[in-house]
């Protein structure tokens, strides 16, 4: 399945002066996106203006004004006849105004020098948001064509162009209460030795969630708590918010899933120990698409958060996942809550616990590493993840298996000090004091202390900045989730 050619990413292109005309462009009111496009929401009003600079006298028939928006969906598809193009498309915007002569047939005379044009559009309320994906994209522009006198001996082609503008939308909050309680998911993994499986021989994960709807902006904390009762060593462990992409064209589906923002942590967990997460934070960026992307018909947008541990010598890693709305419309007083839901929040695994809780399941299960799939576009950055908070606690170990504890060195005191016992303690540095402002860089670590037995291997990151890219084809460690392959 390859992408199709027909798929035409929308951009600014600069006018060339041609003849008589010096130079022409439209300017938005708005410039708070990326590359400088304006950004609007459905039902506002798109206001800018048409500068127009002529050398010369022209004569026009014409200068219209266009609002366009539209949506498209394209692929190849290899079969026993050969590639077929499967396409559709569809039209959310369309709107036409004059900006000079009140007939249709009447000619205006532009004098030499400049000329600006302002104009306004109301903006429906049923406009989906801005999407551009591998095989179809929902795009906005406004474009103006100039039509020359028909007697020009220059201008016998007209004259276009073109600036392009985003659509932000958000997911309403009625009927969305079920997706604002607190979510945990509890599950234990088998670990297979050699043609047995037992219950002690195990990976136990429990994931604790405030909520699972998300405005742009805002952090997806979670709390974590794996116990690696296993003969095996987890080598690392991820957790990553994937956009799910369906484009839909005349019974046909195309599926492809792309990383949003995603955290590695590479603390080794040895066996009979645990390892903690404590207010993790994976920021939703901005300019990503709503959760269904209402009002297309052929494109529907989904996100999961996806947990993974890689095990050592194991072709079966531990996976799970959970459904999250993201660009619901979310009110202060929830996003405060949820930081102290968040923070009060137990991540605890429960002896028993099925291995499917909830809208939870593993996601893939297969020996082959599936294809992997692209990232987000250039376009739509991500933004600094939020600072982890790590706790890790050990588990008792035999006493043949514990190391020797360091002696105390002699004091001068008559009565020294006895040393103290090892403790199981959890290590929690202080928290930010802005959970809402990412934070560059990592915090400063709390000293190692002499109850830890194992501690962080040197040069592990407390936070990641992963920059989105678009690419074709990545390799298996762009795509560390086993996502399965895209559907034709």
């Amino acid at each position: 399945m390859e992408r199709s050619n027909a798929i035409e990413r929308p951009r600014n292109v600069p006018f060339e002066p041609n003849g008589k005309v010096q130079s022409f462009e439209i300017i938005l009111d708005r410039s708070d996106g990326p590359n400088g496009i304006g950004v609007y929401s459905p039902g506002e009003l798109l206001t800018g203006h048409v500068r127009l600079e002529l050398t010369q006298r022209l004569t026009v028939s014409s200068l219209d004004l266009l609002v366009q928006g539209t949506g498209n969906a394209a692929w190849r598809l290899r079969t026993l006849q050969g590639d077929e193009l499967v396409s559709d498309d569809e039209v959310y915007l369309n709107e036409i105004a004059e900006l000079v002569g009140k007939r249709s047939y009447e000619m205006v005379t532009l004098s030499p020098g400049e000329h600006v044009f302002p104009f306004a559009c109301d903006l429906p309320f049923e406009l989906p948001a801005t999407f551009t994906g591998s095989y179809g994209n929902v795009s906005y522009l406004v474009k103006v064509v100039i039509q020359a006198d028909r007697n020009e001996p220059v201008h016998r082609e007209p004259c276009i162009t073109t600036n392009v503008f985003m659509v932000e939308s958000r997911l309403p909050l009625e009927g969305m209460a079920n997706h604002l309680n607190s979510y945990r998911i509890d599950y234990k993994h088998p670990i297979k030795t050699s043609a047995l499986t037992t219950g002690s021989n195990s990976i136990k994960v429990s994931l604790f969630m405030p909520r699972r709807a998300y405005d742009i902006g805002d952090n997806i904390f979670v709390n974590l708590n794996l116990i690696n009762s296993s003969r095996k060593v987890v080598r690392s462990m991820s957790i990553a918010l994937v956009m799910e992409v369906e484009y839909r064209v005349r019974g046909r589906v195309n599926t492809e899933r792309l990383i949003v923002t995603d955290y590695e942590d590479k603390y080794v967990v040895r066996q009979q120990e645990n390892r903690q997460w404590r207010h993790v934070g994976l920021t939703v960026p901005r300019f990503i698409p709503p959760s269904g992307l209402p009002n297309s018909s052929i494109i529907g947008v989904r996100y999961w958060l996806v947990f993974k541990a890689e095990v050592e010598r194991s072709q079966e890693p531990v996976q799970l996942r959970t459904p999250v709305l993201i660009g619901l419309q979310l009110p202060d007083e929830i996003k405060l809550d949820t930081i102290e839901n968040s923070l009060a929040g137990e991540a605890t695994v429960a002896d028993g616990a099925s291995p499917t809780v909830g809208s939870a399941r593993i996601i893939y299960q297969g020996k082959q590493e599936p294809r992997v799939d692209q990232q987000l576009p250039p376009a739509q950055q991500q933004r600094p993840v939020q600072q982890p908070l790590y706790v890790n606690v050990s588990q008792q170990r035999p006493a043949s298996a514990r190391q020797q504890q360091p002696q105390p060195q002699p004091q001068p005191q008559p009565q020294p000090q006895p040393q103290p016992q090892p403790q199981q303690k959890q290590l929690q540095p202080p928290m930010p004091q802005n959970f809402y402002q990412p934070i560059k860089g990592p915090q400063q670590q709390p000293e190692p202390q002499e109850q830890q037995t194992q501690q962080r291997p040197q040069g592990s990151p407390d936070s990641q900045v992963i920059t989105m890219r678009f690419a074709d084809e990545l390799d298996d460690q762009n795509n560390p989730y086993g996502l399965p392959q895209q559907l034709a």
